[in-house]
């Protein structure tokens, strides 16, 4: 085989030449290079063969430039993605926190409410009993002077016995009561305290929360969208936030999806436009965030 063939040949016939050869086409154009009495033009087959191995040096190192470029830039971004997923795991658990601090703080409050309710029942029962305790220690008095002047007349002679007899018996029908009994609702009402006091509580507690059927997802959202914390809102903003560039987020258009999407049915929203003239709302059918979208304009 010629070096002139080996040129007529794709890059394997190159290879094959150089393996054949045992590199002896190399170490020759290697020797006239060294050698300043030798002439070399570029129609010689070794130059041509040399020339052929540097371009396509080259075109290798062009390609491994690009894809160290290519890493290096890849690399960059990848950190980037972990300082956001810092970022957002740190604001995620500040608003988890804030948002468990409410429901906390309702029901240290339903509590409070709860056991002021029954001390305030307890201090009314008590004055009550102690009231009838009162009243129940004066006709305790009362008869204890009954009885005692009672025995004190007996131990009399029997004409003053009988003279002061009317008057004993007028004290007794006074000082008599009927047989003391606890009142009616006397004790606490235990069942208007404990009975079904979590399901209570969690009636009063949708007072307080709602429902929001659709949830924006900030990973989805162009960088010039704001989400409110609670991701239910959505306002533009002229300055570029620094995100990364993940598949799903809206790159071209100013958009936002929701958390959850749906594959069948009827769906209708109700959406509070403030402060904005321009705005669209619609639905996204693809995978892709800038593909299948379509809007309702206003």
């Amino acid at each position: 085989m010629s070096s002139s063939n080996v040129m007529e040949n794709s890059d394997e016939g190159v290879h094959k030449f150089l393996e054949n050869q045992e590199n002896s086409g190399v170490s020759r154009l290697q020797e006239k290079i060294l050698n300043r009495n030798t002439s070399i033009t570029y129609s010689d087959p070794l130059m041509k063969l040399f020339l052929h191995v540097r371009r396509c040096s080259i075109q290798h190192c062009n390609h491994y430039r690009r894809n160290f470029n290519t890493m290096k830039k890849m690399k960059g971004e990848f950190e980037e993605t972990v300082r956001h997923i810092k970022s957002q795991a740190e604001h995620t658990e500040r608003q988890i926190k804030q948002q468990f601090e409410k429901l906390h703080q309702f029901l240290r409050d339903e509590e409070e409410a709860t056991i002021t309710a029954l001390r305030e029942e307890e201090e009314q029962k008590k004055q009550m009993m102690k009231e009838k305790l009162e009243e129940m220690n004066r006709h305790i008095s009362a008869l204890s002077h009954t009885i005692k002047d009672t025995e004190e007349m007996m131990k009399a002679s029997d004409v003053c016995f009988l003279k002061e007899f009317p008057v004993s018996m007028e004290r007794v029908q006074i000082s008599s009561q009927p047989d003391p009994q606890t009142p009616s609702g006397a004790l606490i009402h235990v069942p208007r305290y404990l009975g079904n006091l979590p399901f209570r509580v969690w009636k009063k507690m949708q007072d307080i929360v709602q429902n929001t059927p659709v949830i924006l997802d900030p990973n989805t959202a162009h960088p010039r969208l704001l989400l409110s914390d609670d991701l239910t809102s959505v306002r533009y903003n002229k300055i570029t936030q620094p995100v990364p560039d993940n598949p799903e987020r809206f790159d071209r258009y100013e958009c936002v999806l929701g958390s959850e999407g749906f594959n069948s049915g009827t769906h209708c929203w109700d959406v509070e436009i403030t402060q904005s003239q321009f705005w669209r709302l619609g639905s996204n059918y693809s995978i892709k965030p800038e593909e299948g979208t379509g809007f309702l304009q206003h």
